[in-house]
């Protein structure tokens, strides 16, 4: 029933009425009666009020078929926006799960840093920029005594602090981090750092410079070398010990072979000449790797004397060249000295003084070509006097100018020139200048010569007591 009555059978029902009564009205208009005015009258007023009805459905029909028709369309806009909302829904939990993964990941990833960061048996600390401390592994908590937990953002300063082999500070510009900050170069070497609560221990340590698109900081990577400190001295020790047994028969080998080539025991045949000459000198350059063995062990252990006294540069090189006189008359060497008018007396051992003038001169008289030049220079520079030997030698090669004052090397090039040589030389003049205040250093070109130079402190340092001279 309520399908029969719906809007569209009412409108249909309502014009088949009204095209009844339209033709009813014209059938009795065209009639004669009494009655058809009256008749005519009602069908008129049905007529209107149905064809007045039958107007007002049809709008109401167009109407709702305007709000139907636009019920569809926002319908239609609303599905669009909500599989839109769906879309960008899916969209965000796929952006939100890439994102989780990533940060699991991340999270794995730091966590495994921190565990091999934790495994490794080196200290191992991170400094910014700014010199405040970023990381701290367990390593570096351990040896310096410290939290990593109370030393990130702090100063590197405030967690430890250095000292060099002769307990002197290291003053802030010449921390191996504040260079490598400065610099952004490689710092290697070794100190002692001290702890918190005063303690200190022998470290080796590397400062690398760390850059990612600028640069980031520094990466202070160290290790305690007390063992291995304690195993060079035993050695030092045994080397000692062994060289002063050595000194005995090479001092008696030299003593007879001299009395021998002496003629004291009578008149030597040619041969016999000959032959002692080798032995003497194969003697001689014994005792001068004991003497030299035996320097280094007094060094390594410190137990050397620094004797200070007032020297003149200018004495001891006059008899470093007269020791030196018979290499250099053979080679027929040129020899430039400097002015010594202006340049006064220091407070220094004359031992380790004559010591550098020695091992320098001589190093270039071996290895400069005869008829070669060797130019001594003195320069006084407020409180310190630089010494330099300048040679027109063989030089050194480049790719080993950063072992030249190590224990025991040799240049390539200078062995084929001279085969015999300890390879210590400028090793105890380095230490020995250190111990007293000074350094060497040097600049060369393979092939054209070397310059080497060295400083002295004019007023000295502390007298150093101890059982040993330098030999």
């Amino acid at each position: 029933m309520a399908r029969l009555f719906n809007k569209r059978n009412l409108v249909i029902a309502t014009f088949v009425i009204a095209i009844v009564l339209a033709a009813t009205y014209t059938m009795f208009a065209f009639q004669e009666s009494v009655s058809h005015p009256v008749i005519l009258k009602w069908l008129g007023i049905f007529l209107a009020l149905n064809t007045l009805w039958l107007v007002m459905l049809l709008r109401e029909q167009t109407s709702v078929k305007e709000l139907q028709g636009s019920i569809v369309s926002k319908n239609k806009a609303l599905a669009d926006v909500i599989r839109e909302l769906d879309d960008s829904r899916r969209a965000l939990l796929q952006v939100t799960d890439d994102l989780q993964k990533e940060r699991d990941l991340m999270e794995e990833e730091k966590t495994r840093d921190e565990a091999f960061l934790a495994s490794i048996a080196d200290g191992v600390i991170a400094v910014g920029e700014d010199g405040k401390t970023y990381v701290v592994n367990r390593a570096a908590e351990e040896m310096l005594g410290i939290k990593a937990r109370d030393s990130i953002h702090k100063s590197y300063h405030s967690l430890f602090q250095i000292q060099d082999e002769r307990q002197r500070l290291i003053p802030e510009g010449e921390h191996p981090i504040k260079i490598a900050l400065a610099t952004r170069k490689k710092k290697v070497g070794s100190y002692y750092f001290m702890r918190p609560n005063g303690s200190m221990f022998p470290a080796a340590f590397s400062v690398a410079p760390v850059e990612n698109r600028g640069p980031l900081g520094v990466i202070l990577v160290f290790r305690d070398i007390t063992r291995e400190l304690e195993v060079d001295r035993a050695k030092s020790e045994f080397v000692s010990l062994a060289s002063h047994q050595l000194r005995t028969p090479l001092t008696i080998t030299s003593w007879y072979t001299e009395r021998l080539l002496g003629k004291d025991v009578g008149e030597l045949k040619p041969n016999q000449k000959k032959y002692l000459m080798q032995i003497y000198e194969a003697n001689r350059r014994m005792i001068d790797l004991v003497n030299a063995l035996l320097s280094v062990s007094r060094i390594d252990l410190g137990t050397f004397v620094i004797q200070l006294a007032t020297v003149n540069p200018e004495l001891i090189l006059k008899e470093v060249l007269t020791e030196q006189g018979p290499l250099i008359k053979s080679k027929k060497m040129n020899i430039m000295k400097p002015d010594f008018k202006n340049i006064p007396t220091l407070i220094a051992d004359p031992k380790i003084v004559h010591l550098a003038f020695q091992n320098l001169i001589s190093n270039s008289l071996k290895y400069t070509p005869a008829g070669g030049t060797i130019t001594i220079g003195a320069i006084m520079d407020k409180d310190t006097l630089t010494l330099s030997v300048t040679d027109t030698g063989c030089g050194i090669p480049k790719k080993q100018e950063d072992k030249i004052f190590t224990k025991l090397f040799r240049a390539d090039n200078v062995k084929e020139i001279e085969p015999d040589g300890t390879g210590l030389g400028l090793y105890i003049v380095r230490s020995a200048l250190a111990w007293a205040g000074g350094k060497v250093w040097f600049t060369s070109e393979e092939g054209k010569g070397s310059t080497f130079f060295f400083t002295l402190p004019r007023a000295g340092v502390k007298s150093k007591t101890a059982e040993k001279s330098l030999v």
